[in-house]
Formats: C-alpha cells, structure tokens, sequence
C-alpha cells in the first residue's frame, strides 16, 4: 500500500481528510467507504489505536505509521501519482479495498489479543518489575528481547524488534513505559469488572439473605 504505483499515502489521507483540516475521524473513514461500497467495520477503534492525541482523530503522521511497512526495504518506496482520471479513480479503489483489509487485520490482531489476556490472566505489574529490574519506570526494546530469551524459551530476532516495538506502544519509540505495558499486557478491566459483577437479582437476594 504504502508504494503503491499510482496513489501515495498522501493522496490516500488527503482523500478521506474531505474537510482538509489535516486530521481524519471515523466519520470521515466510515463516509469514504461507503461511497466506494466497501463494507468495514469500527473504524472508531482504528481511531483509538492509532490517534496518538486522544481528540478521535488521527494525523497525517499517524495514519502514514500505520500504513508504512516496518521492514526496510519498503520503507525507502514511495508512490506517485499519474495516470488518466478512470486510471486513478479504480487505484484509489484499490487502495482503499486494501486499506480495509488491513483495518480487518488489525481489529482481528486486537481481538486475538484480547482473548489471550483474558485466557492467561498474566500480572503484567509483576513481569514489568522483572524486566524494569533498577525500576526507572520504563524499559527499552531490547531489554523486554532479553528478558523474553531468558524467561520464555525463544529468541526475539532483531529483524522482528520493530513489530514488537508496534506492539507494545505503536511504534512510537524504543522506551515503553509501565502504563503503556500494562495496558497492551493485562486483562481488559473493563470485561473483568463486567464477568465478576453480580447480577442485580442475585445481588437482591443477597441482600435479603444479609437482612434475615
């Protein structure tokens, strides 16, 4: 996507971007697909996981991150635009259909993850400790690698640090912080507090039974 021949990550956003205030929102993203008849899904959490600002919305810088391969010998191509009016109209198909199939990729990489921190329950306070061992509050990259071959049986290979660095905060840098982690490793509060909340019934004839 990111060196496609005929319609650049520039082209791309500037097209969603319909009201050019250089920031795109779900809006934006749900109205362009579906103009192209392209059916997507929750384009509010692609939001949220790649908005850095928090307004629900996402950048040029953000959304060209999320689009630019991480390995090296893409990152150097860059696509451009030519071609007759037709030509660029079924490129800019094209490009979206694959930027939707992406979007799907990533809310199924998000679901995956979700499940797996529900189903091994990890304390992420306790391993963040292990790694972050003179507790400054942060690890870099390199050091959550080391402290993977030492504790978990297999090597993170250097080619591979880039996707792990996308994992835990987004690429953004080679620190992650505590908050960051514990985000990416613990269970969802949210569906914890959900599945351990008494039911308002049972809750009302327990109150009974305490009443008695």
């Amino acid at each position: 996507m990111f060196s496609h021949r005929a319609f650049s990550v520039r082209e791309a956003f500037e097209a969603i971007d319909k009201d050019k205030n250089g920031s795109i929102t779900e809006e934006e993203i749900a109205a362009i697909f579906e103009s192209n008849s392209i059916d997507t899904r929750e384009p509010n959490r692609i939001i949220a996981l790649f908005g850095c600002d928090g307004d629900k919305t996402m950048n040029f810088t953000e959304f060209s991150e999320m689009v630019t391969p991480k390995s090296l010998p893409f990152k150097n191509m860059v696509g451009g635009g030519y071609g007759s009016v037709e030509e660029r109209r079924l490129q800019q198909l094209s490009w979206l259909e694959s930027l939707n199939e992406l979007f799907l990729g990533i809310l199924r990489a998000e679901d995956d993850l979700e499940y797996y921190k529900e189903k091994y329950q990890l304390d992420g306070e306790r391993i963040f400790q292990d790694i972050d061992s003179l507790s400054t509050g942060y690890f870099y990259i390199n050091r959550f690698a080391n402290w993977v071959s030492q504790n978990c049986g297999f090597t993170i290979l250097n080619e591979d640090l880039p996707y792990v660095q996308e994992g835990l905060n987004g690429g953004r840098s080679q620190i992650v912080n505590k908050d960051v982690f514990l985000k990416r490793v613990n269970p969802n509060e949210e569906v914890v507090a959900s599945e351990q909340a008494v039911p308002e019934s049972d809750a009302g004839d327990a109150e009974a039974e305490q009443q008695e």
